[in-house]
């Protein structure tokens, strides 16, 4: 493929601006946090810088369309590594009592899916990739990737997805690690907001769900552990008192008993 000069210098004066939009915004996310600003202000810089790394950028640099980032968000112990087993087809995830268990983003993808994430202004900002398995549970600013066999999902959703099975936002520690989780949203083609039938109005994970919605990611909501023949009543109150309530935007909502 050939481009004129110009063409090629509009590409990289584009690129340049796009890395220091970047750069930006994470500036005025520290300034936030040293002035004593409320924690949402510095999380919407964070995800907006998140945004411009890992959309704008792979936009840029003209990335497939595939594989397509399947992200599973939510409060601790609602369930996000279940349905992250449900989403990849095996029992990979690391489902855990322990509140606050995983502490790093981890993607589940086929040993045969596409995995072409580089990009110019930097896959996933800060996080760094582990260069070998590890639990969850790891504390530090990283990322790990898990090959799944290519027979591992009968229903063929792992070749053309990854799912990420990220951090809570809720537990004592998640102020340490919920910059992992909002870079990791940041890529999200698809969000799976996941709550329980006891904590599903929340005050936090209603705020992060809000937050994704006013940045445009499509959000499929589902409510884990209640009882079946409670699973409507609970679905519609949900969708009356949390949904009702946060910003507009393409949210699908199914409850797993």
């Amino acid at each position: 493929m050939f481009f004129r000069t110009d063409e090629f210098m509009d590409q990289s004066a584009t690129r340049a601006l796009t890395s220091q939009l970047a750069e930006d915004l994470g500036w005025l996310e520290e300034h936030c946090r040293r002035q004593g600003d409320p924690t949402s202000q510095a999380g919407e810089l964070r995800l907006a810088e998140a945004l411009v790394r890992n959309t704008i950028g792979p936009y840029l640099d003209q990335q497939p369309v595939e594989p397509l980032h399947v992200v599973v968000v939510g409060g601790a112990g609602a369930g996000k590594s279940t349905v992250a087993n449900l989403l990849s087809g095996t029992s990979a995830a690391e489902a855990n009592p322990q509140a606050g268990f995983t502490r790093h983003p981890v993607a589940y993808t086929s040993a045969n899916g596409p995995l072409s994430w580089t990009a110019h202004a930097g896959f996933l900002g800060p996080l760094h990739r582990l260069a070998d398995p590890a639990p969850a549970s790891v504390d530090a600013d990283v990322y790990q990737v898990r090959h799944l066999p290519a027979d591992a999902n009968s229903y063929g959703v792992l070749p053309r997805f990854v799912v990420w099975d990220c951090p809570d936002m809720t537990t004592w520690a998640a102020g340490g690690y919920v910059s992992r989780l909002l870079e990791v949203a940041g890529l999200a083609d698809v969000v799976v907001y996941v709550a329980s039938d006891e904590r599903y109005n929340d005050e936090a994970p209603t705020q992060f769900l809000h937050l994704l919605l006013q940045a445009g990611k499509p959000v499929i909501c589902c409510l884990m552990k209640m009882r079946e023949e409670n699973a409507p009543a609970i679905l519609g109150h949900f969708q009356q008192e949390v949904l009702a309530k946060v910003a507009p935007g393409t949210v699908g909502c199914l409850a797993i008993p």
